[in-house]
């Protein structure tokens, strides 16, 4: 099949079908954050952990910034986390050119697929793109980088239902 990226580590009997799944959410505009602002990582985070993990219930937010979301998942919901990126991960980094209320916000996103030193990434609010965005990153892309395990707790029969598997 094409687009499988096979994950690293301890996860490497999964794998997901970046291909379909790029296909499927690339470009897609997602809810409303609870301050109004429409699309932008935050907001595509938290969609993606209530639509395609069994951690957020609907209306559940796990709260902060870009920079915050990761450490905050694993804190509030008891989640394992590192500073190494892995896939079928939330990250959040400290870097970032957004400000909020003077001070950085960072950045967050899912990996999807590590495959050596390509980090596979899905995102919003890239570059001024507000959809989601299938990106290739390197590990030294995450300065501060915090990447909280949703692996156990990721609803592969929702994920395979909207790729149409």
């Amino acid at each position: 099949m094409t687009g499988l990226l096979v994950m690293s580590g301890d996860l490497s009997d999964q794998s997901l079908d970046v291909e379909a799944l790029t296909k499927r959410l690339e470009g897609r505009r997602v809810a409303e954050d609870n301050d109004g602002n429409k699309n932008n990582c935050v907001a595509f985070a938290i969609f993606f952990l209530r639509r395609f993990t069994t951690v957020l219930g609907p209306g559940e937010t796990i709260p902060g910034n870009g920079k915050d979301i990761a450490g905050n998942l694993a804190r509030i919901k008891g989640l394992p986390s590192s500073s190494t990126p892995f896939a079928i991960s939330v990250f959040s980094q400290t870097n970032g050119t957004a400000t909020c209320n003077g001070a950085p916000c960072g950045h967050t996103g899912i990996v999807i697929a590590v495959n050596g030193d390509d980090v596979v990434t899905i995102e919003a609010a890239i570059e001024g793109h507000y959809g989601a965005t299938i990106r290739h990153r390197r590990p030294s892309d995450f300065v501060n980088g915090v990447f909280t395990n949703i692996n156990g707790v990721l609803d592969r029969d929702a994920l395979n239902s909207m790729i149409g598997k």
